[in-house]
């Protein structure tokens, strides 16, 4: 796997995805800011990503 230096690191990567949960509030809101962040500081050539995410965005709403 790209990036994994060890087959520990792996190890530790197939577990947690097999952990699944929900995040609690605090997290939930950590990653809200951490996001918020993120899109405001795209640098000017990928400005086009906030278009794509608003139009996916709507997808997932019109399909519930």
């Amino acid at each position: 796997m790209p990036g994994l230096i060890s087959e520990q690191q792996v190890d530790n990567v197939a577990l947690a995805i097999m952990e699944r949960r929900v995040l609690d509030r605090g997290e939930q809101a950590e990653l809200r800011r951490a996001m918020d962040r993120a899109w405001a500081n795209l640098p000017p050539n990928y400005q086009w990503l906030k278009d794509w995410e608003y139009v996916q965005a709507i997808g997932r709403k019109g399909k519930a």
